[in-house]
């Protein structure tokens, strides 16, 4: 653009209406970049192995924070963090807010890619998937990280995130399923705001239910 621009000043010939607005669509185009540059948040989070950070991250909630890179090859490296010692988890649902269904990176006592069908054990699943894999996990600084890859064609638009976590236990698959936190957010990728985004919930003793669903077991006696 700013190649382009130089030309058209530089021209010894006074610009048509034509390149004057060429001109300001170069400008508006310029100007949008920088504004959708200066929504990404630089990352302190270092890649693995290397020195190099990851170029974005937001903070998913006031525990959880989200990394990555720009496209790849295709692929788009993606990590989380928090300040625990336990499981992560991160994952993509297909219903903003809701857990099911989901695919999600987990890394703790188990590590890989989760298919989340249902909030009981039974509906937790490890799976290939083609949305992300490379799964890893590690602990730095007192921090869990968990490092995996997006393919960046699916990270279009505003992306509905949920994670998960327990901050001492790495035992992702318990029946029940228990986990000190969890919470939601829709990110863009491409500018790095959160558009909408919600607290951490203290799920601190309170698994999900088992296979009977949602419901509270009652205290009433039946009649007789």
């Amino acid at each position: 653009l700013l190649q382009f621009l130089y030309f058209i000043v530089s021209s010894p010939h006074p610009p048509t209406t034509r390149t004057m607005n060429q001109i300001i669509t170069c400008w508006l185009l310029l100007i949008a970049f920088c504004e959708v540059a200066s929504q990404c948040t630089p990352s302190t989070l270092t890649m693995s192995g290397t020195t190099t950070t990851y170029d974005c991250m937001s903070q998913l909630s006031g525990t959880v924070a989200i990394h990555w890179n720009a496209d790849a090859g295709g692929r788009t490296a993606v990590a989380a963090s928090a300040p625990i010692a336990g499981w992560l988890s991160v994952g993509f649902t297909e219903v903003a807010g809701s857990m099911t269904p989901s695919t999600c990176a987990v890394g703790g006592g188990s590590v890989g890619v989760y298919s989340v069908t249902s909030k009981v054990l039974s509906g937790i699943t490890s799976t290939t998937s083609t949305i992300m894999d490379s799964v890893q996990t590690e602990i730095v600084n007192g921090d869990r990280i968990i490092r995996f890859n997006v393919l960046s064609s699916y990270l279009v638009g505003d992306m509905n995130l949920i994670y998960g976590l327990h901050s001492t236990s790495t035992s992702f698959l318990t029946d029940p399923p228990i986990h000190d936190m969890f919470g939601a957010a829709t990110l863009n990728f491409a500018t790095g705001v959160i558009v909408q985004g919600n607290d951490d919930n203290d799920q601190a003793n309170q698994p999900p239910p088992s296979a009977g669903g949602s419901c509270s077991p009652s205290t009433l006696t039946m009649s007789g």
